[in-house]
């Protein structure tokens, strides 16, 4: 169990490289450290969580093409609470740190993963479990990112989210450009520059 939540090397020289000094890095580290002692559970995670484990491809090595359907949305949704979705994302960030994790011990490139995130089938479910508690979701969201840019600097080295907006020709906005909208202010700059919307429609 220790050796899943030891930080590696290669996690550390990513925690160098996320900060501007190395004292603030070394801060950064330390704070992990305790984070993750808290959280025991982490020791637990399986390798891909099993709500989307029919929905995950891997593409390529660190490669993966996440393409949830609407089952999988409306389990997500179905009297999860706030502090549940919050640890499924936590969990998601485990999953792909081990990834990494044995990449780098294969002797794979300290490159991160790059995650396609398509969320062409269920933007309309999206919107409906979102909408009702606005702030909430921007709330949870922003916590989710926080943990990723706190914990786990350099997981991701490219994020590719593809929300087409299928409804266009109806006047039907897609949700999800709006929902990047509202929080890519409130991301760091790193984050900002790691991720892509892309909302071109496509056959």
């Amino acid at each position: 169990a220790a050796a899943k939540s030891a930080l590696t090397v290669a996690e550390l020289r990513r925690f160098l490289a996320a900060h501007a000094t190395s004292g603030a890095a070394a801060d950064a580290v330390r704070a992990t450290v305790t984070w993750r002692a808290a959280h025991p559970e982490l020791d637990d995670v399986p390798q891909l969580l099993p709500l989307l484990t029919d929905c995950v491809a891997s593409v390529a090595r660190g490669v993966y093409h996440l393409r949830p359907r609407a089952p999988q949305l409306e389990a997500l949704s179905a009297g999860v609470t706030a502090e549940e979705l919050v640890a499924h994302a936590i969990a998601g960030f485990e999953a792909l740190r081990r990834e990494l994790v044995e990449r780098e011990l294969d002797g794979d490139a300290d490159d991160g993963i790059v995650l396609l995130l398509d969320l062409r089938d269920v933007d309309g479910g999206l919107r409906q479990l979102l909408t009702p508690h606005w702030l909430t979701s921007l709330r949870l969201l922003r916590e989710v990112v926080e943990v990723g840019e706190a914990h786990y600097p350099g997981l991701l080295r490219a994020l590719l989210v593809y929300a087409p907006r299928v409804g266009a020709a109806e006047g039907i906005d897609a949700f999800l450009p709006s929902v990047w909208s509202a929080l890519r202010p409130l991301l760091s700059e790193a984050s900002r520059t790691l991720a892509t919307v892309v909302e071109e429609e496509h056959e």
